[in-house]
């Protein structure tokens, strides 16, 4: 079949697949309230989203709208208050103060205000009860719990199991209707730990830059999180009025995606939903951005030396234009997950060091362009020139028709993927809504995406990528940063914590359905083949009912710390050519069948990803195994190689997050840290492709599991599957998962890299627990959902919400496969705070390790969060037989939802109480911390632990 045919026939399929997709069930409420419901019954859960056509842009560089969703988790007026009568005039007052504060002239009036409002805020709290609607949202059912704030909208979230539906409609309707800004002190503090963070990101100055130069007079111009004056001096009188205006009913959705029950629901939304105020938003015009008059140049900083680089930035139009479904196609043209784009052929082939399009459309305003990175000590004119060549090409039409339908299937294969899952799904309904839109609508952009022509393609190119445009050219140096220093405050004191609010008694008597918990079936749930006689390749397949699209995981078991070459091999292979093809060549005959491919290396295995359409699967394999069986040898991937190693290492020296995790691998793994056995510049420099080539031989005959999701009958693709990856020929047995133990010392210690343009200070903690038994797993794992895990731990509540010492806090337990003999297990705590906190979050983590799990109120909430995560656990299609293979390796023979059901019917608090006798109290912990000495009080530091400065170098080669 000649490509184009092959093109049309893809194209036909994904009609009939649309076809069935008329999941959307659209209502308004007699508010006026818009719902969009969609049932999927193939996850055992709901994800539900309220989203509010209200964000930054409504508060021009207050913040007001980013305050607003954090205030939304501190209850109302029947929520999270044992008393609200008495409350009520406190909160009123220091809604007072705080506008006296912004107010205030002197440094002196603002600190008297300051201890005024603290006053108040420590009377307030004994009416408070702290983080009540958390603890709600988990007590019935629901994980995830979360909001984000945008320029355009904010939006509420959280995934919740199916018997609770009627508790989570009470509780996400009553927090929209009666709001109350309580614990406002803490939460204020959190938003400047918030604010930090973003400091201490390398590009968040640059972008504010772009956005600035980008937007003006729009709104869009001032950061989402606001100005440090206006988070100075919040005004609360404000946040109540933004709230008045703009959640309203008619400014609103409800979405739910899953598996909910219908019937009765419509009567359900009215009771609860349809209290929210009725009315609209008022419309209000927003100054248009000043336009680009001919080419204008902006100067932008970034703390990586030796590199240039470039963008060019086009004015466009807004999200909900025509004429953006174009310019995705432009974009796709230029570079596409396929690899086969103009810029993509650029970048592997080695004649930049990387480029790639920016499009970025927001509700009043869009931008297109690309940037540029040229070759190290090479000219960055040079590399603009080479992009704009290709622009040009798409400006003239100079690309086949083929090319144009190829990026078609890319992007409506994209929408079959965004449509599959219930999380993905609702995403795509929420910016929908935001944009004023519906589903509908995005329905008829995928006709109008087919009916594209080259000429409307050359039209929308020449009409907007002209002659006005921003060049942004990047110079080596830093922004100064503004630090936001704690306020005078002291912290508040929670006397309610585990109270109950009369509006929790009233959801404690609501009816709840008996559904039992839907766990993987390893017999059911997925087909297997074993495909050779010594067992070493293994199929499982998982059937796909929802459209013709298909994944085909190739989980090689070579571990990446016993062959630290495949890493390079992941890259390798996506920049040359096998098969007889150019790499660009194989790409392209992958994407005319609708497929493409991904290489991933992983600790314990690697991994070899083919996506495509089930009625091209034979043609796909075919092309893949013809690539990795005749890979090319070129010298010239390896001198592309070489320079993104330099970029890269140029690049984790400036970033604290990075230099973060690698310090903690250090601490845990010593001379062993994975980081440490990763190639380092000087190794690379002696790889030569042959060395590679005989790594990928290595691989390919080594076992392997085969994950197949799709339609096809599993004994019709095995055959392909065994000629295509020679099965046959694959004779070493697996490395199974790695297990690097953690080093155990005898004292606390603390390991210190100093960061000098870091404003926060980042930490992580390590406990070594040692081997566990089977009964101290299962304490541990319901220790950690009492102690670092979610917003209702122990150590979330005592460190972020009641003093605000770091804005992003939690733990996990770092359990060892079951099937490693005497593996070790390690508890491993994260946090970010400001840097002249550190002892002051040091101490009370310290002290918080050592206090006994004797909570009753909380050990009642873990459990039943631990119990909530159970229960809405199960995995994705795609993912499923990934999953069941995964713990059937690690030694499970069950689903782990089913068995921490098990373990919660035989646990007691005793027995968590007396694991963290025996594995937490009093043993040493290991803290790592990447922050600047100026301003981290070192020398407090020293009298409580042990310090060992770990150099930067140290971490990087």
């Amino acid at each position: 079949m000649k490509p184009l045919l092959f093109l049309t026939a893809t194209i036909m399929t994904i009609n009939v697949s649309l076809a069935q997709t008329e999941m959307v069930e659209e209502l308004t409420l007699s508010n006026g309230l818009t719902v969009w419901l969609s049932h999927d019954s193939s996850e055992p859960k709901v994800y539900g989203t309220v989203a509010v056509r209200a964000g930054a842009k409504h508060s021009p560089n207050t913040g007001i709208a980013h305050y607003f969703e954090h205030i939304m988790f501190k209850g109302t007026k029947r929520i999270g208050t044992v008393d609200y009568a008495k409350e009520q005039p406190i909160l009123a007052e220091i809604a007072n103060q705080y506008t006296l504060l912004k107010q205030a002239n002197s440094a002196a009036e603002r600190q008297e205000i300051q201890k005024k409002i603290n006053q108040l805020n420590i009377e307030a709290t004994q009416y408070a009860i702290p983080n009540e609607f958390n603890r709600l949202i988990t007590k019935y059912g629901g994980t995830g719990l979360n909001a984000g704030t945008s320029y355009d909208y904010t939006v509420f979230f959280n995934t919740f199991s199916p018997e609770y539906l009627e508790h989570w409609c009470e509780l996400n309707s009553e927090r929209m209707v009666a709001p109350v800004f309580r614990l406002f002190q803490s939460e204020l503090e959190t938003v400047y730990e918030e604010k930090n963070m973003y400091s201490d990101n390398m590009g968040t100055q640059p972008m504010q830059e772009v956005m600035k130069r980008v937007c003006a007079p729009h709104p869009y111009q001032f950061p989402i999180i606001g100005s440090t004056e206006a988070l100075k001096s919040p005004d609360l009188h404000a946040m109540k009025e933004f709230f008045h205006t703009y959640y309203r009913a008619g400014n609103m959705a409800l979405i739910l995606v899953g598996d909910f029950k219908r019937e009765g629901l419509e009567e359900l939304l009215e009771r609860t939903f349809g209290k929210i105020a009725p009315g609209n938003a008022p419309k209000e015009e927003m100054p248009k951005p000043k336009p680009f008059k001919g080419h204008e140049r902006l100067d932008v900083k970034l703390p990586i030396p030796f590199v240039s680089g470039a963008a060019y930035l086009w004015q466009t139009v807004p999200n909900t234009h025509p004429d953006q479904i174009t310019l995705s196609l432009i974009q796709s043209l230029l570079s596409n997950e396929g690899k086969t784009g103009l810029l993509n052929k650029l970048t592997i082939e080695g004649d930049i060091m990387g480029a790639s399009p920016i499009a970025t459309a927001l509700n009043d305003h869009g931008v297109f362009g690309f940037f540029a990175v040229p070759k190290l000590l090479h000219s960055r004119k040079k590399a603009v020139a080479m992009v704009m060549k290709e622009i040009d090409k798409i400006k003239r039409g100079d690309f086949t028709d083929k090319q144009l339908q190829e990026v078609k299937l890319i992007i409506e294969r994209e929408y079959l993927q965004q449509i599959e899952s219930i999380e993905k799904r609702s995403n795509l309904l929420r910016d929908l809504y935001a944009q004023g839109r519906t589903w509908d609508s995005f329905s008829q952009d995928l006709v109008r995406l087919r009916s594209l022509t080259k000429e409307e393609v050359m039209r929308v190119a020449n009409l907007y990528l002209g002659s006005d445009f921003l060049e942004i050219r990047k110079k080596t140096g830093r922004y100064p940063k503004e630090h936001l220093n704690k306020p005078p405050y002291q912290p508040v004191v929670a006397p309610n914590q585990g109270a109950q609010s009369d509006f929790a008694r009233h959801l404690d008597s609501l009816p709840i359905s008996d559904i039992p918990i839907r766990a993987l079936d390893f017999t059911r749930d997925i087909e297997r083949r074993t495909l050779t006689g010594n067992g070493l390749v293994q199929l499982f397949k998982t059937t796909n009912k929802e459209n013709d699209l298909f994944t085909l995981d190739l989980l090689y078991f070579q571990q990446a710390t016993k062959h630290p070459r495949l890493e390079v091999l992941e890259y390798y292979l996506d920049l040359v050519g096998g098969g007889g093809w150019s790499n660009h060549e194989f790409n392209s005959e992958l994407q005319a069948l609708g497929a493409s491919v991904t290489f991933e290396s992983r600790d314990s295995f690697f991994v070899i990803k083919l996506t495509g359409f089930d009625h091209h699967f034979n043609e796909s394999i075919a092309l893949l195994s013809r690539f990795l069986f005749d890979v090319q040898a070129e010298k010239k991937a390896m001198k592309k190689l070489m320079e993104s190693k330099s970029l890269s290492d140029r690049a984790t020296k400036k970033d604290p997050t990075t230099l973060s995790k690698r310090l903690l691998e250090l601490a845990r793994y010593g001379e062993d840290a994975p980081y440490k056995t990763s190639i380092s510049k000087s190794e690379l420099k002696k790889i030569k492709p042959a060395d590679l080539i005989e790594e990928l031989q290595q691989l390919l005959r080594s076992e392997v599991d085969i994950h197949y999701t799709g339609s096809l009958d599993i004994d019709t693709i095995a055959p392909q599957i065994v000629q295509a990856l020679h099965a046959n020929d694959i004779t070493t047995k697996g490395e199974g998962y790695s297990h690097i133990p953690s080093i155990v010392q005898q004292q606390s210690r603390v390991l210190f890299a100093h960061e000098p343009s870091a404003t926060q200070a980042i930490i992580k903690i390590y406990l070594p627990l040692g081997t566990l038994k089977k009964e101290q797993k299962a304490a541990i794992r319901l220790y950690n959902s009492y102690f670092g895990s979610g917003m209702s731990s122990l150590l979330f509540q005592e460190v972020r919400e009641f003093r605000s010492l770091a804005y992003g806090v939690g733990g996990y337990a770092d359990f060892a496969p079951a099937t490693i003999a005497n593996g070790k297990t390690d508890y491993v705590i994260t946090l970010s705070t400001q840097a002249d906190k550190v002892v002051q979050a040091l101490k009370l983590v310290a002290e918080l390790i050592e206090r006994a799990p004797d909570d009753v109120n909380r050990y009642a909430n873990a459990r039943q969060g631990l119990l909530s995560m159970a229960r809405t656990y199960y995995p994705t299609l795609r993912l499923r037989s990934r999953q069941i293979r995964s713990l059937e390796r690690q030694g499970y023979s069950k689903d782990i939802s089913l068995m921490i059901q098990e373990e919660l019917q035989h646990l007691t608090q005793e027995q968590i109480i007396s694991a963290h006798e025996q594995l937490v109290k009093g043993k040493p912990i290991t803290i790592t911390i990447v922050g600047n000495r100026k301003h981290i009080d070192l020398q407090a530091l020293g009298k409580l632990y042990p310090i060992k400065e770990v150099k930067i170098a140290h971490l990087i080669d």
